[in-house]
């Protein structure tokens, strides 16, 4: 996954899972923290519209877009503290990345394009792939009944 992905992927995934009251503390703790730091750094990115609504791909894509602009995409501080919670994600919450339509699980290095998926459940679940290059996911609306993400 390409690191832009990889951070704002993670910052839906823990925008999710912190309006969730039964996810661990941990999950909550390192999403807190990779936020905190982007707020420090980064102003400019307001990322309360993606906590309305992490499951929207218009919201996260205008993060996405301000995260480039702010050059976020080549902050390894940054970069590793959403690498960090997306890890803690997998093993305490996977569900997380779920609502927001992605499931992905033991990627080795990926080469894999997936675009416009609309689904009821999990709009995307990768599981055991040992892949190489960038894992590139899309416009992938999952979850409710017929497709279509609570709050969309």
């Amino acid at each position: 996954m390409d690191p832009l992905t990889s951070l704002v992927t993670a910052l839906a995934a823990g925008a999710a899972a912190a309006l969730q009251s039964t996810i661990e503390q941990v999950v909550k703790d390192s999403y807190a923290a990779l936020k905190g730091l982007i707020q420090r750094k980064y102003a400019q990115v307001n990322l309360d519209q993606l906590e309305t609504n992490p499951g929207s791909k218009n919201r996260r894509g205008v993060v996405e877009e301000d995260l480039k602009a702010a050059g976020a995409e080549t902050d390894t501080e940054v970069l590793q503290k959403a690498q960090e919670l997306l890890e803690i994600i997998q093993r305490q919450a996977p569900e997380a990345a779920a609502a927001i339509g992605v499931e992905l699980k033991d990627i080795e290095g990926a080469s894999l394009a997936i675009r416009r998926v609309t689904a009821a459940g999990a709009g995307v679940k990768v599981e055991g792939a040992k892949m190489r290059g960038d894992i590139t996911v899309e416009d992938v609306q999952a979850g409710g009944s017929g497709g279509r993400l609570p709050n969309a």
